[in-house]
């Protein structure tokens, strides 16, 4: 968890979507209530401290294109 917001503050960056789908992620997870970081764990695990989670490893893809398509259309709005 201070590892990733040590890189975000490196990157310059506020926000972090953080994808995992370990138990060595809950670190990161359980920092993610700062509202920093949007943790999202692949597959459901109620013992998780992750807020959201994904079914699989192949929605992890799913998640990036909605991701590009929200971008692209907030530019083309904005031009």
């Amino acid at each position: 968890g201070s590892a990733l917001h040590a890189l975000a503050h490196t990157l310059g960056v506020e926000h972090v979507i953080y994808v995992g789908d370990d138990t060595t992620d809950e670190d990161v997870f359980k920092h993610a209530q700062d509202g920093r970081v949007l943790g999202i764990r692949v597959g459901q695990c109620r013992s998780s401290a992750a807020r959201y989670y994904l079914h699989d490893q192949d929605h992890i893809d799913d998640l990036l294109r909605v991701l590009i398509r929200s971008r692209a259309g907030r530019a083309a709005r904005s031009e």
